[in-house]
């Protein structure tokens, strides 16, 4: 008998599925790189030759391959590869292989603008996992959560986003990975901080911090207090809000890089400069926010920096540089406007792909009629988009030109009034008269500015408080010498407010408003404020406050704030 012949062979196969063993061995290797040294792990999957490795193998480097390019921020352009990683692995692989697969594959469409695609991949990667099972690799699963609450975050579906998330830190805590764990409770406070819940955003962050600092990460914890700092400077509490900056100022990560930690020191000057403004020193804050310029490139800073000096140029009354500051806040929220409408524009046409593909490959039938209804949807929706865009410009041209318009005429009012003024014999009540036209062509710009550029409207100062019955009604606020105030001090306010402001004196007349409901809108017209008004009509805090609520319905015939009631009934001649 020839045993050459049955030996050979099999030494030969004892020789490759050695050899066979070795590489998985090696690639296991590489594979546990892949969690703390991704750079090192993709240099290692470089050195190996894929035409000498068999499919199982070659399979198992390209998975590893995506996890490592993830892992290292390292963009993918195209899906080709880990499509069939994922087709075979689907039919070959362990729980945790069909998870890594389809996140990896989920990854790629993230990385390719293709969030319905992503999310697929991401649902499958969940759907694959066992969590029933010991060795269930938690840890990529809450990655895959971390992901999904991602892509909701952009596309604003912040309930899925809370979802997501919650999920994700559960799975941190059951890992013992307390530091993403913590860090998902930080992306919580910034979510109440982007809700406008301060009060309860510094609630949560100093618990945050607290935490942070029990665990042994002192630097997140002072980073963490950047929450605090921006919720007190909303607030308006601006010397807490220094003492949460000056701890922030402590973190370590803003010494190396600017980009870092919720803007790095590139966005420091600019809540410094807040905070300076807020405590009425505006050189100081002048200081601050120039040196927040270089960064304004940097985590979408150039609103709060444009913003800072505008306010800032105010207060020193530099109208040339408020005016240059007030545009380019303008135009930075037109060029983010515009980014919203591209990435809207770029998700729907991400969404119409997608559900192109699914029908084609459910339905092949339908396939001309479901073309037809997407693209007529899509097509009408980026007319409506840029509809919309289109009556926006429109709306800021005749603005504009309106505002010149007013500016010339104001020129040409001052010039007469200056006129007058040198006139000796001129009466008192013409040029009253004339300073009350100056009042309201000011008044005109001011809210045609505030209109054109978004900026706080200012509640115009009439002529008017210079009578002297305004006179006598603030002085009985600060006075105990003056009488109380009577029914004739009313009637003479009322005849003085009719005589400069005729047109809301005519509003008013024509609404039925109970003898207080008159009263007080006469006080808001003098320039009176809330408080002053309570106690002017001898009633309970936050009478004024309430009863300006319900008047937007009862004198403008529509819901509104109380503040948004004063600013339309002094702008009600002028709209």
């Amino acid at each position: 008998m020839n045993y050459a012949k049955i030996i050979i062979p099999v030494i030969l196969l004892s020789i490759c599925s050695c050899k066979e063993d070795a590489t998985h061995r090696h690639l296991d290797t590489i594979d546990s790189l892949c969690n703390t040294q991704y750079d090192s792990a993709l240099i290692q999957i470089g050195r190996i030759d894929v035409n000498t490795l068999g499919r199982s193998d070659r399979m198992y480097l390209e998975l590893i391959r995506g996890k490592a390019m993830n892992k290292a921020g390292i963009a993918f352009t195209t899906d080709s590869v880990m499509k069939k990683v994922v087709s075979y692995y689907d039919r070959h692989g362990s729980s945790n292989q069909r998870m890594l697969a389809h996140y990896v594959l989920g990854c790629a469409y993230r990385d390719m603008q293709s969030a319905p695609k992503a999310l697929d991949e991401y649902r499958l990667a969940v759907e694959a996992a066992d969590t029933l099972s010991a060795d269930c690799d938690l840890s990529t699963l809450m990655r895959v959560h971390a992901q999904m609450a991602g892509i909701y975050e952009l596309q604003r579906l912040t309930d899925r986003q809370e979802r997501e998330d919650s999920i994700a830190e559960q799975l941190a805590w059951q890992t013992g990975d307390t530091l993403s764990a913590l860090i998902f409770e930080e992306m919580k406070c910034n979510a109440l901080f982007n809700a406008g819940e301060y009060e309860e955003c510094i609630i949560q962050t100093n618990k945050l911090h607290d935490s942070f600092l029990l665990n042994g990460y002192n630097q997140e914890a002072a980073q963490s207090y950047i929450l605090c700092a921006k919720s007190c400077l909303a607030l308006k509490e601006y010397h807490k809000a220094k003492q949460y900056l000056d701890s922030y100022m402590t973190c370590t990560y803003l010494r190396d890089d600017t980009r870092r930690v919720n803007g790095g020191s590139g966005a420091l000057p600019a809540y410094m400069g807040n905070y300076y403004l807020g405590i009425g020193k505006p050189d100081s804050a002048e200081y601050c926010f120039r040196q927040a310029l270089p960064y304004i490139h940097l985590n979408n800073n150039a609103l709060l920096v444009f913003q800072g000096l505008s306010q800032t140029y105010a207060q020193l009354h530099l109208s040339d540089s408020v005016i240059r500051y007030t545009a380019l806040y303008s135009e930075e929220k037109e060029r983010r406007f515009n980014e919203d409408i591209s990435h809207a524009t770029l998700q729907m046409a991400s969404l119409y792909d997608y559900s192109v593909e699914q029908k084609i490959s459910r339905e092949h039938v339908k396939k001309a009629s479901l073309y037809e209804k997407t693209a007529i949807l899509l097509i009408c929706s980026i007319m409506l988009i840029g509809y919309h865009y289109w009556k926006k410009n429109e709306r800021t041209r005749k603005l504009s030109k309106e505002l010149n318009r007013v500016n010339d005429k104001l020129k040409e009012e001052e010039f007469l009034l200056d006129s007058l003024r040198a006139q000796k014999t001129i009466s008192e009540e013409a040029l009253l008269r004339k300073e009350e036209q100056v009042f309201k062509l000011k008044g005109q710009i001011e809210y045609l500015r505030s209109e054109l550029y978004n900026t706080p409207k200012e509640n115009p100062v009439p002529p008017l408080v210079k009578s002297k019955i305004v006179q006598r009604f603030s002085l009985s606020l600060v006075s105990l010498k003056e009488p109380p105030i009577g029914e004739e001090d009313w009637e003479e306010l009322s005849r003085s407010v009719s005589k400069y402001m005729p047109d809301q004196t005519a509003l008013l007349n024509g609404t039925q408003l109970s003898t207080n409901e008159y009263r007080l809108c006469l006080l808001i017209l003098c320039g009176f404020e809330p408080t002053q008004i309570d106690n002017l009509l001898g009633m309970k805090h936050s009478y004024s406050s309430k009863t300006r609520l319900r008047l937007n319905q009862k004198v403008f015939n529509e819901p509104g704030s109380a503040a948004g009631f004063d600013r339309k009934l002094r702008f009600y001649s002028i709209k």
